[in-house]
């Protein structure tokens, strides 16, 4: 098979029966796929950084949920399939609907002295 599309024809028959099914393949070049890997890498970098930029709080969490979600865009268009950018993905999912459903959590401590109960304010925030 060459470079580029490659176009056929596959014909089944039996009897006085005859089927019929045009088939296209394509072949990538290897810059090709070289340029898709390189695309891959690029994606897998941004969400790195993005992740460091939202434990920093340089940024957001939908903030980076939305930039986490166009890198998967373009690594799944690229070609990606690595289980842990899967994994990355259903983590990212599961914040969202958390950040709709629950936007703030209470977190209770008790203290020691008479067993007086505390409430504080804070994100629901999941590590990787």
């Amino acid at each position: 098979m060459h470079a580029g599309y490659n176009f056929g024809r596959i014909i089944l028959k039996s009897g006085n029966w005859k089927k019929t099914f045009e088939v296209t393949a394509r072949k990538f070049t290897a810059k090709e796929i070289d340029h898709r890997a390189h695309i891959q890498k690029k994606e897998i970098a941004r969400l790195y950084r993005d992740y460091l930029d939202f434990r920093l709080k340089k940024i957001s969490l939908n903030t980076w949920i939305t930039r986490a979600e166009d890198s998967f865009a373009c690594y799944e268009q690229a070609g990606g399939e690595d289980i842990m950018v899967k994994l990355y993905q259903v983590q990212i999912y599961f914040l969202r609907q958390i950040s709709r459903r629950l936007p703030v959590l209470c977190l209770r401590n008790w203290s020691r002295n008479g067993g007086s109960q505390t409430v504080r304010p804070c994100r629901a925030i999941i590590s990787i």
